[in-house]
């Protein structure tokens, strides 16, 4: 007796893992329709249809980008570009006619 409470004690936590599923992956992604895929998938997830349009809507979709995220796709300066390109050449990444093509590229 006592087996089959631990069994199904371990269904609902894998029924209950499961169904949060969508939830936790646009959380993850930093989804910009976050709220509305939890609200979705709490309220109607029971009817396997809507879970799993919530699961596709998961994946799908922009993320919402914050601070240090966004601040990176901002252009950077003239000056900036040159000191990268520099570093480069110094390591041997960048050949001297390739630091010269970029920048004179940067400086038009």
């Amino acid at each position: 007796m006592e087996f089959l409470t631990g069994t199904y004690i371990l269904i609902a936590a894998a029924s209950f893992f499961l169904y949060i599923i969508p939830m936790m992956i646009a959380f993850h992604r930093h989804h910009e329709n976050y709220t509305v895929i939890f609200l979705v998938n709490l309220l109607l997830g029971w009817t396997v249809v809507a879970w799993v349009v919530c699961l596709i809507w998961s994946f799908i979709g922009k993320p919402k980008y914050y601070g240090e995220f966004k601040s990176s796709t901002l252009p950077r300066s003239r000056y900036e570009e040159l000191e990268k390109i520099s570093e480069l050449r110094s390591s041997g990444v960048l050949t001297t006619e390739e630091f010269e093509r970029e920048k004179s590229r940067i400086l038009k």
